[in-house]
């Protein structure tokens, strides 16, 4: 009997060692996870501060174009 309790202890020992494997594997890949949504936020951060500054560079553009045209057609009209 006493054979036997020991023999559980062992397993139960070994199982032990096994369970805090996987939660050390567990911890490690919420960890990973934690960082992989942090880039992702930080790659949509990026593309929105690109997206925003071709949106400028565009509303410039059209602006100068814009502004190009209407002062053409002032000094074409004749009216300066």
């Amino acid at each position: 009997m006493v054979g036997l309790m020991a023999r559980f202890l062992d397993v139960a020992c070994k199982l032990e060692k096994v369970v805090a494997i996987f939660l050390g594997v567990a911890c490690k890949l919420e960890l990973v996870e934690e960082v992989l949504d942090a880039a992702y936020r930080l790659e949509w951060l990026a593309l929105g501060c690109w997206s925003g500054l071709a949106w400028l560079w565009l509303g410039l553009w059209l602006g100068v174009v814009w502004a190009g045209l209407l002062a053409r057609l002032w000094l074409g009209l004749g009216l300066c």
